[in-house]
């Protein structure tokens, strides 16, 4: 092969071969130098041996759907419920609407509860004019119990 704008073929010198640069660069090295290999290689490897044994044909299933889809299958209506209906049957999803009627269950007792629960606010109202609250035992009791509540 020949260059164009060289007036004269380049030519070898004596100590220009490739075996000859190879050995300075090896006596260059230092004892510091490392070389290494990447872990993942061998991972890369198998990966595309595994690829390489695939067969060229897909999986008859996902064929398949891949039709369905190009002739708009899935944009049916009976078709969404049909996939609707297959979510709802999961085991996981089962779990979770299952959470949802408790929580839903549970937000419905929680209503029955009265916000402010008169027979309490009655006896407070009771104890005060009684001066129940004005023992030392009883503000002993409620120091302790506030603290706890604080710890």
């Amino acid at each position: 092969m020949r260059i164009e704008g060289l007036s004269q073929p380049v030519k070898p010198t004596p100590g220009s071969s490739r075996g000859e640069s190879i050995r300075q660069k090896k006596a260059g090295a230092g004892a510091g130098d490392v070389v290494e290999i990447s872990r993942g290689a061998p991972d890369v490897a198998e990966l595309s041996a595994k690829i390489a044994a695939a067969p060229d044909r897909m999986n008859p299933r996902l064929q398949e759907i891949q039709a369905r889809v190009k002739l708009g299958y899935y944009d049916s209506q009976e078709a969404r419920r049909k996939v609707a209906d297959t979510l709802l049957e999961s085991d996981p999803l089962q779990g979770v609407l299952s959470d949802i009627a408790q929580t839903k269950a549970a937000k419905q007792e929680l209503a029955k509860v009265p916000d402010v629960r008169r027979e309490q606010v009655d006896q407070a109202r009771r104890r005060v004019a009684d001066r129940f609250y004005d023992s030392t035992e009883v503000r002993r009791q409620t120091a302790e119990r506030m603290l706890d509540e604080l710890a």
